[in-house]
C-alpha cells in the first residue's frame, strides 16, 4: 500500500468532479434535443446536418491538439502564449479554407447551405482557442472550476438554442447554440485563469510546440481513421438496417469511452506531466488511477458481456435487441479501455508521441484486414469483434512502450478485479436464467462485485476516500 499525496488526492477529486458533471449535463443535453425536435422541422435538422457535414471535411486542420501540447510542455518558457498564438494561426487557416470551400460549394448548393457552412466554419475555428485557456486551468489542477465552466456553457447553449428556435430562427437556432457555447467557454475559462495574452513568444518554444503538435496531428489522424473505418466499410458490405444496429452499439460503447477519455485527458495528463521528475510518485499515481478506473468500468463491461439484452432493452428499447450480441463483443473493448487510455496519457506526458504513432500505424492495417474478413464472414457482429480486438492490440502496444516509465501490479490491479467482475457477472446471469428477473440479477451482480472489490482493496479504498475528504473539506 502507498501513501496518496496532495496532487493524487486532487486528481481523485478532479475525476469525481469531471465525471459527475459529465453525467449531470448529459441528460440536460438529451432533453434539450427532445425539445428542439418538437419545435423544429426535419428540414431544419437536415439543413444543419448538411452544413455540419461539409464543415467536418476541414476537421483535420484542428487536430494538432494544442491543449495537450500546453499540458505536456508546461516547463517551456512562455508556453501559454506560444500555444495560444499557434491556435490563433490554425483558426485563421481554418477560416481561410472555409471561405475557399464555400466559394466552390456555392456552385452546387443553395445559398442557405453555403452561408450556414461558412458561419459554422468561423465558429468551429474560434472554438480551437478556448480549450487552450481551459488547459491552463487543468495544468493548475483547477478541476472544479474547469468542470463548472463547461457545465454552465453547455446548459446555456441548450437553453439558447431552444429560445432561438421558439423565436422562429429555425435551423439557425442550432447555429446560435454553437455560438453561445463558444462564447461561454471562452469567457468562462478566461475568467477562471485570469490569463492575459501576450503575442511575444520565444522562437525555441514555438519550434518545440510545432514539432510536438505535428506528431499529435499524425496520432490523431490515425485515431480518426480507426474510429471511422468500420462505418465506411460496413456502408459497402451490409444492409442499412444492420449498419443502424452497429451504430447504436458503438453509441453505447462511446458513452463509456467518452467518460474514460475525459477523465484521463483532463485529470491524468496534467497530473502525470507534473510528476515527470518524480518517478516513484508517477508510478503510484498510475497504479491508483488504473485501479480506480478499472474498478468503476469493469461492472459496465460485466453487464455488456453477461446481460447485453437487459442493457439494450433498458437504454434503447425492445426494438433494438439485435444490438445485444454486438455490445457483448464490445465488452472486451470496455474492459481494456481504462488501461489503454491511462498508458497512452503516460506516453504523451513523457513526450513519447512517436510510440503512439508506431502502435497505431501497426494497428490500423491489421484492424482493416481483420475487419473486412470478419464482416464478410459474420456481418456487423464481426465488425464489433474486430473493433475490440484492435483495442486489445493498441492496449498491449501502449503498455509495452510505457514499461520504462511506470510499473503495474497486474495480478492485484487488473486480474483480481477482472475475476471479481466475471464472478459477479456469472452469478447475475445464473439468477436471471433462474427466473428471478433482470432487476434482481443486476442488483445481485453489482452488490457482489462491490463486495469483492472492497474485500480485496479495502485499505486502498479507505485511504483514498479519507484523503479525498481532507482535500475537499479540510483535515477531519
Amino acid at each position: 500500500m502507498f501513501r496518496i499525496q496532495r496532487e493524487e488526492a486532487k486528481a481523485v477529486q478532479g475525476a469525481l468532479w469531471i465525471s459527475g458533471v459529465h453525467y449531470l449535463v448529459m441528460p440536460v443535453s438529451f432533453l434539450g434535443q427532445m425539445v428542439l425536435a418538437r419545435i423544429l422541422l426535419p428540414d431544419d435538422f437536415g439543413l444543419f446536418a448538411k452544413a455540419m457535414g461539409f464543415m467536418e471535411l476541414l476537421f483535420l486542420v484542428s487536430a494538432f491538439d494544442f491543449p495537450t501540447a500546453l499540458l505536456t510542455l508546461q516547463r517551456m518558457p512562455q508556453i501559454e502564449d506560444t500555444v495560444i498564438t499557434a491556435s490563433i494561426g490554425v483558426a485563421g487557416l481554418f477560416i481561410f479554407m472555409g471561405v475557399m470551400l464555400s466559394g466552390a460549394l456555392s456552385w452546387f448548393f443553395p445559398v442557405d447551405v453555403v452561408m450556414m457552412f461558412l458561419v459554422l466554419c468561423i465558429i468551429r475555428a474560434m472554438a480551437i482557442i478556448p480549450p487552450v485557456y481551459g488547459a491552463i486551468a487543468l495544468r493548475r489542477l483547477e478541476f472544479k472550476a474547469w468542470s463548472i465552466v463547461r457545465a454552465i456553457a453547455t446548459i446555456l447553449s441548450v437553453i439558447s438554442a431552444i429560445i432561438f428556435a421558439s423565436l422562429g430562427l429555425k435551423a439557425w437556432s442550432l447555429v446560435g447554440g454553437q455560438a453561445v457555447l463558444l462564447a461561454s467557454t471562452w469567457l468562462g475559462y478566461r475568467f477562471v485563469t485570469g490569463w492575459h495574452y501576450q503575442p511575444k513568444i520565444p522562437r525555441q518554444t514555438f519550434q518545440i510546440v510545432v514539432h510536438f503538435s505535428g506528431q499529435m496531428f499524425i496520432a490523431r489522424t490515425l485515431e480518426n481513421l480507426f474510429h471511422r473505418a468500420d462505418r465506411i466499410i460496413l456502408a459497402f458490405l451490409v444492409a442499412t438496417k444492420s449498419l443502424g444496429y452497429y451504430d447504436r452499439a458503438q453509441y453505447l460503447f462511446m458513452i463509456i469511452l467518452g467518460m474514460i477519455t475525459e477523465v484521463m485527458l483532463n485529470v491524468g495528463l496534467p497530473l502525470y506531466t507534473s510528476l515527470q521528475a518524480d518517478t516513484l510518485r508517477l508510478r503510484r499515481s498510475f497504479e491508483l488511477s488504473t485501479f480506480a478506473l478499472m474498478s468503476a468500468i469493469f461492472p459496465v463491461g460485466m453487464l455488456f458481456a453477461f446481460m447485453p439484452d437487459v442493457v439494450v432493452r433498458s437504454l434503447l428499447g425492445s426494438n433494438w435487441l439485435p444490438v445485444a450480441p454486438l455490445i457483448r463483443w464490445l465488452a472486451l473493448g470496455v474492459l481494456v479501455s481504462p488501461l489503454r487510455e491511462n498508458a497512452k496519457n503516460v506516453l504523451v506526458s513523457a513526450g513519447m508521441v512517436k510510440c503512439i504513432i508506431r502502435v497505431r500505424a501497426m494497428q490500423l492495417p491489421v484492424y482493416l484486414a481483420i475487419l473486412v474478413g470478419s464482416v464478410i464472414r459474420w456481418g456487423v457482429v464481426g465488425a464489433a469483434f474486430a473493433f475490440s480486438f484492435a483495442l486489445v492490440i493498441e492496449t498491449i502496444g501502449f503498455v509495452w512502450y510505457a514499461r520504462p516509465l511506470v510499473s503495474l501490479q497486474y495480478i492485484r490491479l487488473v486480474i483480481l478485479p477482472l475475476l471479481a467482475a466475471l464472478a459477479a457477472g456469472g452469478t447475475g446471469l445464473i439468477i436471471k436464467i433462474s427466473g428471478f428477473g433482470s432487476t434482481i440479477a443486476i442488483i445481485a451482480a453489482l452488490s457482489l462485485y462491490i463486495g469483492l472489490v472492497f474485500l480485496l482493496e479495502r485499505r486502498r479504498l479507505l485511504r483514498a476516500v479519507q484523503l479525498l475528504a481532507r482535500e475537499s473539506f479540510g483535515h477531519l
